[in-house]
């Protein structure tokens, strides 16, 4: 550690008062710990490290705008305040804004799987007023020796780093009031992750796989509440898989994984079952996009289920389905029928429009489920209300009998 922070961290701790040192739970201002010459993100270790032995603890974001060249990662029992400011990544950043402080990086591959992981506990994220989180402006450039070129370091091609949130392995965590912008890929990312309010959140992600919230294997018991703005790529997505942990990936054009715990998901003593997505509500979104509103995406024989869908609007247009179930491009990938089971969706408004090629509606089931019900659904643009390819299992009310097609349109994204 350099002399500067661990100045600031000795004229900061010594400033608290001796009974907040040693109460239950501490909280601090990150700005209170700026020393001359020092960053911001020296700024947020030092307000970490002065809390350590507390219980819990409060880290606000507070009095001005805050600019990150690395990720601020957070252990169990700790508050983020965003209190009508912005944190922003520096210029060519190539990490998280928020993760979990849970995990071991491999130092010979820094941005690839993860050596270990442990348990993360009680984690919020919480904004006050105009709140915002912010990738940075300028991207950084990475060669990419699947397509021999550099490119910039976005998007799914260059894994978990280019998500603005990534927690996996945690156990009850609240994001919410925030508006994030300027994203580099999946804005928030969770994978093995069981108790999550995600709420009152505005997007504007325009990045290549501009995802707004993404669920991953083994996430369970969420609360997805009150989302509003564009992502350019799905605004939910349920996303369950995989079937094995690749070692010494091959090269190909995902030359970093977008999920490093991925190998803890797939030892020979894990249930697979637990890999599915499951008890699961997304209500009250209000949002436009390029892709989906909702998907659900099933591969490898993983279970999607108990999963309620209600109030979803298109305030935008949109040729492509706004709440979509599926598996990858084509009925394939390891799905098996009934995998995607006991779903409820209503209450939906779409505006979507058929392309050339392919009919789309606001609501389209494209595989065979169990048990879905599907009420309450209307389309404004010139696709149909609901299509669904594989009736079997699946009930429609409150739905005008005309906008309901069972054409096996072919299977795009």
């Amino acid at each position: 550690m350099s002399i500067k922070f661990l100045t600031a961290v000795a004229g900061a701790f010594l400033s608290l008062t001796s009974a907040m040192a040693g109460s239950r739970t501490m909280e601090v201002k990150v700005a209170d710990f700026h020393k001359p010459g020092m960053t911001d993100s020296q700024c947020v270790r030092a307000a970490l490290y002065a809390t350590r032995n507390a219980q819990s603890r409060t880290i606000i974001f507070a009095g001005r705008d805050f600019l990150l060249n690395e990720s601020v990662r957070l252990p169990s029992d700790t508050t983020v305040i965003i209190d009508n400011c912005m944190v922003k990544q520096a210029d060519y950043t190539f990490d998280n804004v928020f993760c979990g402080d849970n995990f071991t990086v491999n130092p010979l591959d820094p941005y690839g799987d993860w050596l270990d992981m442990k348990p993360l506990k009680n984690v919020r994220i919480i904004g006050k007023g105009k709140a915002v989180v912010s990738g940075c402006d300028k991207n950084i450039r990475i060669y990419h020796p699947f397509f021999k070129e550099e490119q910039d370091g976005v998007g799914d091609f260059f894994g978990w780093r280019t998500h603005l949130f990534h927690f996996a392995g945690v156990e009850n965590i609240e994001i919410g009031n925030l508006q994030i912008i300027q994203t580099r890929g999946w804005t928030l990312c969770f994978g093995m992750t069981k108790k999550a309010h995600l709420h009152d959140l505005d997007f504007d992600s325009r990045s290549k796989n501009g995802d707004g919230i993404d669920l991953r294997a083994g996430c369970s018991e969420f609360l997805i509440e009150n989302i509003t703005g564009y992502t350019k790529d799905d605004t939910v997505a349920l996303n369950a898989g995989p079937a094995k942990y690749v070692a010494n990936r091959p090269l190909s054009k995902y030359y970093y994984s977008g999920m490093p715990y991925v190998k803890f998901l797939c030892k020979p003593n894990f249930d697979p079952r637990d890999r599915d997505i499951h008890d699961v509500t997304i209500r009250n979104l209000n949002v436009s996009g390029f892709y989906h509103a909702v998907i659900l995406l099933s591969l490898n024989n993983t279970n999607i289920y108990n999963v309620k869908i209600s109030n979803v609007r298109d305030a935008g247009s949109r040729t492509i389905s706004l709440v979509d179930f599926y598996t990858g491009y084509g009925y394939g990938g390891g799905y098996v029928p009934g995998n995607i089971h006991d779903v409820t969706v209503e209450n939906v408004d779409g505006n979507s429009d058929h392309r050339p090629t392919a009919r789309k509606g606001a609501v389209v089931v494209q595989l065979p489920v169990k048990n879905v019900s599907i009420r309450n659904v209307r389309n404004r643009g010139t696709g149909d209300a609901v299509i669904v390819t594989h009736p079997e299992g699946v009930t429609i009310s409150g739905v005008d009998k005309n906008a309901i097609s069972d054409y096996l349109n072919p299977i795009d994204k």
